[in-house]
């Protein structure tokens, strides 16, 4: 008999402990893909070539394939699970070999881009945890890494309309869904499982981890996962992204700045401070970010091609007194400052106006907040001062 008309049944034992087999036809009509993602999750994969392993086949129910390459393994007698081990003549991993690529085929070499896969339930859960992976397949295992996935860096090569494998549990593994929608700022991603069009849309969200050495990146309520991370030799005690999701900017123990264009891990440097950078804050379309640290707040201009190169804009002076908190009004250009005597002024970048408010107390201003209309704002002192600055009254 040819080889490649020799019927195929993938073996398995559930999460439950029961035994599992599902016959796929003949190895010319089984496609390469899961044939590879079976082993590689532990299943075994083999041929019945003998007369004993043919007559087992009438007690072998059909199994289900998805267009992602994963199986649907029926339920067996143990007696006959125990016999078909015997009887198969089993692939080993090199063996599986290729042929042309098929349209499902190509969705999982286009997510294969992406990131590491693993293995997989019937079904997937509708959301709630953050991984983004390859292939998957067959029965309960731990996630792995087949031959040439990683992770995708930097992140905005996912776009709308990419196929990406979400993994909302190791337990469960991972499954192909398409990118429906990437937030204005590329952290939050919306996502449509590929082959479960019944289950709704969820959402998968993205934060940054400042710490020794650097910053990491992770996806919210992932279990088991590989951060991208961004490596600054030093200690960063504060960290702020941009509202575009462009840029993430630190604050370092040594007085400076350092930060990164997220797309391609770009490297930016700020020094000279006169003391550590506690407050960062950005203007809402991203192109300035305003920092305390000096008698002065520093503004920094991320319009074009960035601040590098560009001395910044420094705005309502403290004539010797440092900064020691800054906000950003929610729709224009106006920084709020504190200081370290307690006084509260604002600015905007670029105009050498400075409005005085009224200070809050003898101690350092520790805290700035604007309400999202920006009619008001809200300041507090370390000495246990407060004011709510209205400016809706004429």
């Amino acid at each position: 008999m040819n080889t490649q008309q020799v019927p195929i049944v993938i073996l398995g034992i559930g999460k439950d402990g029961k035994t599992r087999a599902g016959s796929f036809g003949s190895r010319e009509g089984v496609p390469p893909t899961m044939l590879t993602a079976a082993i590689a999750m532990g299943n075994r994969v083999g041929r019945a070539e003998t007369a004993e392993a043919l007559g087992l086949l009438k007690h072998v129910p059909t199994g289900k394939t998805f267009a992602s390459g994963k199986q649907l393994l029926p339920l067996i007698k143990r007696d006959v699970y125990d016999r078909l081990l015997k009887a198969l003549i089993f692939f080993e991993p090199a063996a599986v070999g290729t042929k042309p690529a098929t349209e499902a085929e190509k969705d999982t070499r286009e997510a294969t881009k992406l990131a590491p896969a693993a293995a997989a339930k019937t079904s997937p859960s509708a959301g709630g945890g953050d991984k983004i992976a390859t292939v998957a397949a067959g029965k309960d295992a731990q996630p792995v890494t087949p031959p040439g996935a990683r992770w995708t860096d930097p992140w905005s090569l996912v776009t709308t309309g990419s196929t990406v494998l979400y993994c909302a549990d190791p337990k469960e593994g991972w499954w192909l869904c398409r990118v429906k929608d990437v937030s204005h700022d590329g952290r939050t991603l919306t996502l449509q499982w590929r082959d479960f069009k019944n289950l709704p849309v969820f959402q998968a969200k993205r934060i940054a981890v400042a710490h020794y050495n650097g910053v990491s990146l992770w996806w919210l309520a992932s279990k088991q996962q590989s951060p991208t991370r961004l490596t600054w030799k030093g200690s960063h005690v504060a960290l702020s992204w941009s509202p575009n999701g462009k840029y993430l900017m630190t604050a370092m123990q040594d007085n400076e700045l350092h930060g990164w264009r997220v797309a391609d891990s770009a490297e930016m440097r700020m020094a000279g401070l006169a003391a550590k950078a506690k407050s960062l804050a950005w203007s809402s379309d991203s192109r300035w970010l305003a920092n305390s640290g000096a008698d002065v707040v520093t503004c920094w201009d991320f319009s074009g091609r960035g601040p590098m190169g560009r001395p910044p804009a420094e705005i309502c002076p403290g004539e010797g007194v440092l900064v020691t908190a800054v906000a950003v009004h929610p729709k224009m250009a106006i920084v709020a400052a504190g200081y370290e005597n307690g006084a509260v002024r604002l600015g905007r970048p670029g105009h050498n106006r400075t409005t005085e408010l009224e200070g809050i107390g003898a101690g350092p201003v520790t805290a700035l907040a604007w309400s999202p209309s920006g009619d008001h704002m809200l300041a507090g002192g370390e000495d246990g001062g407060a004011a709510l600055f209205d400016f809706t009254a004429g």
